[in-house]
């Protein structure tokens, strides 16, 4: 685990936190390949799936003419809400597949991998019909019910996101990351005096081996109160794996926590439904002809919020990296480490264009030379 260049060239990327100062040539070169058409296919999926809703509203309004009233609107509902998802289903199958086949043979190189790979875009496309139907019939017998259907539906989706906050990370650390409690006493001692240094009591530590293995994201904190908990990747927990590393790792998480990221956190998907309600109460009731209009109206609304969103990410990613390098020992050790980490989890090693405006999270050469400058510099940094 050694940076491809000199401690001299390394000091330098805590100034200009250029990524030629931390990554190679042939790294950043081999990050862009990867990452641009990855960009370049979801911007094309966004656009296909509003060019769908603007061609099935004009279709919907077209047919209302002579289907209007009241009469059959659960069918016209169903309709609409079916042509929606299943006139997206082709692109965004063809994208899956690209990705899956192409992008990362690995994933399909073989008849049973490709086999794979379609039976899921297959089984996706028939969801997302039978759940778009559904909701389209759910949502226009709610605003033929009561005229406050937005304030309703919103309410219920609001209820829904708090729920999925307190509820997830649990369901998600024992089902989709097998998650068990941390039994290394040495290493519940170490996280227990970097949770200590950062100002926290005694956290529940999990070691996960599902779904973190998978994505290569290292650690996460998730819940409120007593189900609050860290989850580290028990591959990462491995004994090869440097203190420094884990610290940094660990560290970066905690300090999610100390500075109540979790909780800020809900503020942008509250505010996304708080704007959805408005702009769906401007269409009263809602008839079956309308629901591709207000699918196109959401969906472009929230395209334009997305880079608000990844700024405000950006920041606090930017804040916990600031603490977190305040809590580690040996900082210039730790980065070297983890800039190991960020290639082998293929992370977008010098984002441009839609991929720096619509990323969550700072530039990676960014992120390691503040890790680098030691915990002095950082600490302070961190906005409480």
């Amino acid at each position: 685990m050694t940076s491809p260049r000199s401690s001299t060239a390394r000091r330098g990327a805590g100034h200009g936190g250029e990524a030629a100062s931390w990554f190679s040539s042939g790294e950043l070169a081999a990050s862009r390949a990867y990452h641009v058409p990855l960009h370049r296919a979801a911007l094309a999926v966004a656009g296909a799936d509003l060019l769908v809703g603007l061609v099935v509203a004009a279709a919907a309004a077209r047919w209302a003419g002579g289907h209007g009233g009241d009469d059959g609107w659960v069918v016209r509902s169903l309709l609409v809400g079916a042509a929606l998802a299943g006139l997206r289903a082709p692109h965004r199958a063809a994208v899956e597949w690209w990705r899956e086949t192409r992008h990362e043979p690995a994933h399909g190189d073989d008849a049973v991998g490709r086999g794979l790979v379609a039976a899921t875009a297959v089984g996706s496309a028939l969801a997302r019909v039978a759940s778009w139907a559904v909701l389209s019939v759910a949502l226009v017998g709610l605003s033929r019910w009561t005229p406050a259907w937005p304030l309703i539906a919103g309410g219920v989706a609001l209820a829904g996101l708090l729920a999925g906050s307190v509820a997830g990370p649990r369901f998600a650390a024992g089902w989709l990351d097998r998650a068990r409690p941390l039994t290394d006493g040495a290493l519940r001692r170490r996280i227990d005096g970097l949770a200590e240094r950062a100002g926290l009591g005694p956290v529940a530590v999990l070691a996960g081996s599902g779904r973190l293995a998978r994505t290569g994201e290292g650690a996460y904190v998730g819940g409120f109160g007593r189900a609050r908990r860290l989850v580290v990747d028990a591959g990462l927990l491995a004994p090869g794996t440097p203190d420094d590393v884990v610290d940094a790792v660990v560290a970066h998480e905690l300090a999610h926590w100390r500075l109540g990221h979790l909780r800020r956190g809900l503020a942008p998907p509250v505010l996304a439904v708080v704007v959805a309600t408005a702009l769906a109460s401007a269409f009263g009731r809602l008839e079956p002809a309308e629901l591709p209009m207000l699918d196109v109206v959401l969906r472009a609304t929230g395209l334009a919020l997305a880079p608000l969103v990844a700024a405000r990410s950006r920041r606090a990613e930017h804040d916990a990296d600031a603490l977190a390098a305040g809590l580690v020992v040996d900082g210039p050790a730790a980065a070297t480490g983890v800039r190991q980490l960020l290639l082998d989890a293929r992370t977008e090693l010098e984002p441009r264009g839609v991929g720096a405006w619509l990323a969550h999270y700072p530039p990676p050469a960014a992120r390691l030379s503040r890790l680098a400058a030691g915990p002095t510099a950082q600490l302070g940094r961190a906005r409480a």
